[in-house]
């Protein structure tokens, strides 16, 4: 009985999901409403193109921010593997690191 009752909440459930998923309405790309052309140009007149340059250069400043600090990682990290592909150099900058760590603890 438990079983048939969790099954049932279940199917219901699932029905709901698959309804609210569906696009019951659908409207066809040449049926969309259009603006009129005066409308959007009174709108386009009201907006404040300052603010909007304002908004526009520091979103644009911190994506070129962001892209070349990922291209500048990816760099290092293409010259780093480069350069500790070579044993003999790894394990000396392995050294110099083992012997600071051992440096930075003995005077902690």
């Amino acid at each position: 009985m438990e079983l048939e009752k969790r099954l049932l909440e279940l199917m219901v459930r699932q029905l709901e999901q698959s309804i609210h998923k569906a696009d019951l309405v659908q409207i066809r790309y040449d049926d969309r409403f259009k603006l009129p052309a005066d409308f959007i140009a009174k709108a386009w007149a009201l907006v404040d193109h300052d603010a909007l340059l304002s908004s526009l250069a520091k979103r644009l400043e911190s994506e070129l921010v962001d892209r070349l600090v990922n291209q500048m990682a990816a760099e290092m990290a293409t010259d780093i593997k480069q350069i500790l592909s070579v044993r003999e150099r790894r394990e000396a900058v392995r050294s110099v690191v083992r012997d600071n760590i051992d440096k930075l603890t003995k005077g902690a």
